[in-house]
C-alpha cells in the first residue's frame, strides 16, 4: 500500500511539473513553521551564586536578557522571603535597547535583619514571552 501511494505522489508530481511546465509557470509551495524561541538571560550582575550578603543591607540586581524575537516580554520578580519590593513588568518590543536584542531589568533587594533559617534564601525572576517561561533564581547567602 505504501508502495502504491509513493508511485501516485511521483506521477501527480510529474504530472504537476509539465503541466506547470506547458503555461510557462512555476509553482513552489513551503511551509513555515515560526518557532518562538525562549527568552535568554545573558548575565547577571553581580554574578556570585550564592551572593553574600550582610544582614540590612542592599544588593542592587541588574539582569540582561535576550528575545530573538523581539517579543513583548512580561516579568515578575518574587523572593523567599519579604524583604524585596515586589515586582512585575512588560517590557515592550520598543524598550530593547537601541540596534542590539537585549532589554535589562533592574531591582533592589533588602536583606533581613535577622537572616533566615540557614542563612540562605532565594529570588526568582519569572520572564514570560507569551509561549514560553524561564525562571531565573539567585541565591543568597545572609551573614
Amino acid at each position: 500500500m505504501k508502495k502504491f501511494i509513493v508511485v501516485c505522489l511521483i506521477i501527480l508530481n510529474i504530472f504537476c511539473l509539465k503541466y506547470s511546465y506547458w503555461f510557462n509557470k512555476v509553482w513552489v509551495y513551503a511551509t513555515v513553521w515560526s518557532l518562538n524561541q525562549a527568552p535568554i538571560v545573558v548575565s547577571v550582575s553581580p554574578n556570585s551564586d550564592p551572593k553574600l550578603l550582610q544582614r540590612s543591607k542592599t544588593q542592587l540586581y541588574s539582569l540582561k536578557i535576550s528575545d530573538n524575537e523581539k517579543d513583548n516580554l512580561s516579568y515578575t520578580i518574587t523572593s523567599d522571603d519579604w524583604y524585596l519590593n515586589l515586582d512585575s513588568w512588560v517590557i515592550n518590543s520598543s524598550d530593547y535597547a537601541l540596534n542590539n536584542w537585549f532589554a535589562y531589568i533592574n531591582f533592589l533587594y533588602l536583606a533581613p535583619g535577622v537572616p533566615p533559617s540557614g542563612n540562605f534564601t532565594k529570588i526568582y525572576i519569572t520572564i514570560n514571552d507569551w509561549t514560553n517561561v524561564v525562571v531565573k533564581k539567585l541565591n543568597l547567602y545572609i551573614y
